[in-house]
């Protein structure tokens, strides 16, 4: 089970501290704080904190890249941290109601049954794999291959998975990166309308780096809902309401980069490339 960094409350008090420090400063300055310089001011603020700065730098990294529930943001041109009033937080739920925790996670068996259900393409989740150092690995790859008249060709199709659009200016690169092996490439993310529009230029991005976008609107109840088995079952309740809003291209990748890939997540020979995802399309 993933780690929920918000159970943490040392990690809340820390963003919490963050997201005072960075308000006060875009308001009187506008312009982003260095990590040493934030680090600096909340330790200023909390005398108490006995952890060490490479800690308190990861919750920081962690709440700047995945946590939805804050508009600390990092990267880019500016560089350091600042506080986006641009970014638009859940709303908060009656303070009796308990919500749960929405992790990218539940969102991989989803996008491996909509490849499968709406592209006709055997597919399946290796984001636990490593071996592929920066930006190496994807979420979820899917695998076609024919085999007649002598020829045996592979289509390798990968998809990079966000729960939401924030900071994606950074995170498009990731599934491009995947272009060096993949002949097409998703960036699929969480939304909560499935009437939203693309950030602005991300169609650009899109068009430009020949990548295909992927919203997948749901509520945060929803999404904490397919982490239940009980809920698996019930996919196709909710493949339909995915909305591919650019189709990703096919390019052509050197053979040598996809054996490189192929033999990176475990598929050495053609029966185990013939073979992938038969499993899963056994209980699809």
């Amino acid at each position: 089970m993933a780690y929920n960094y918000r159970e943490n409350q040392t990690y809340l008090q820390i963003v919490s501290a963050a997201e005072r420090i960075l308000r006060a400063l875009s308001a009187s300055q506008g312009k982003a704080l260095s990590a040493k310089d934030l680090i600096a001011r909340i330790r200023t603020e909390n005398h108490s904190l006995t952890i060490g700065d490479p800690t308190i730098l990861s919750y920081l990294s962690y709440a700047a890249n995945h946590d939805i529930l804050t508009k600390i943001d990092t990267g880019g041109p500016r560089g350091g941290y600042w506080f986006n009033e641009e970014f638009e937080a859940p709303a908060q739920e009656e303070a009796s109601v308990v919500v749960p925790t929405p992790r990218e996670a539940h969102l991989y068996e989803l996008v491996r049954y909509w490849l499968q259900a709406k592209k006709d393409l055997p597919a399946k989740d290796i984001s636990q794999l490593k071996a592929g150092g920066i930006w190496g690995n994807p979420d979820i790859v899917g695998i076609s291959s024919t085999d007649r008249l002598g020829f045996f060709d592979v289509e390798i199709v990968s998809a990079e998975v966000k729960l939401s659009e924030k900071d994606w200016r950074r995170f498009i690169f990731e599934a491009v990166s995947h272009k060096r092996f993949a002949n097409r490439v998703y960036y699929i993310f969480r939304t909560r309308l499935e009437t939203v529009k693309l950030p602005d230029e991300m169609d650009r991005y899109a068009e430009q780096y020949r990548i295909g976008i992927v919203l997948v609107p749901l509520t945060d109840d929803e999404l904490a809902k397919l982490g239940s088995s009980e809920e698996k079952a019930n996919l196709a309740n909710y493949v339909d309401r995915i909305v591919e809003r650019v189709p990703a291209v096919y390019d052509f990748v050197p053979p040598r980069y996809q054996i490189e890939f192929l033999e990176r997540i475990g598929l050495k020979q053609k029966e185990d490339i013939i073979r992938f995802g038969l499993a899963d399309q056994a209980n699809f």
